[in-house]
């Protein structure tokens, strides 16, 4: 009996693996198609294949759940490996901060930030400061909100230690803070003073 005539005598559409057994079943069956195919409706064939089904959906589930889990826990004793291996690496470097970056220390900005009377100055208002300060030209100045600080390793390799987000701010003529770019150049300004921020 062919798949397609099962289909059509029952009204039921069975997987390959399920049409194997039911093919199976059907050449120990001593009637014909017809018959087999009554008899397997009669004894609800299909409600037992549709059971079959249900219980073999909650195996793969319960599968890919165990699979998930075992993926999870590889991953995590990986990343630990790894962070093993970088600190290892990292203390076999002997890496030191060093110059380059922010010349402001980040707790000397958070203060500045906070304090009373600080305000966050716009974009426009950081430009015009840094034209009546230091002469740079408005259209070239660009604002820059995002510093880091720098360390070397023993081979003199340099990378980023930390990264910072700082708004320009001012509170006095001697208290204020501006990272900013000028013609390919690098600035900060800190406390009215023109700083080289170097990365």
């Amino acid at each position: 009996m062919m798949k397609s005539e099962f289909i059509e005598r029952t009204g039921f559409e069975p997987t390959a693996e399920e049409y194997a057994q039911i093919e199976e079943a059907y050449y120990e069956f001593s009637g014909d198609k017809n018959a087999f195919c009554k008899d397997f409706l009669k004894n609800k064939g299909v409600e037992r294949l549709i059971r079959n089904r249900a219980s073999r959906i909650e195996e793969l589930k319960k599968e890919l759940e165990d699979m998930e889990k075992k993926l999870e826990a590889e991953k995590k004793a990986s990343e630990k490996e790894i962070d093993s291996l970088k600190e290892q690496l990292d203390k076999e470097l002997d890496w030191k901060p060093c110059e380059g970056g922010t010349t402001m220390d980040q707790v000397r900005y958070e203060e500045l930030a906070t304090a009373g009377g600080t305000r966050i100055l716009t974009e426009q208002e950081a430009k015009d400061l840094i034209y009546n300060e230091f002469g740079f030209s408005p259209e070239k100045i660009r604002i820059i909100n995002t510093v880091h600080t720098y360390e070397a390793n023993k081979y003199h390799r340099m990378r980023k230690a930390n990264e910072y987000t700082r708004k320009p701010v001012y509170n006095a003529s001697d208290w204020n803070y501006i990272r900013f770019d000028c013609a390919g150049w690098q600035y900060e300004m800190v406390n009215c003073s023109l700083q080289s921020y170097e990365n």
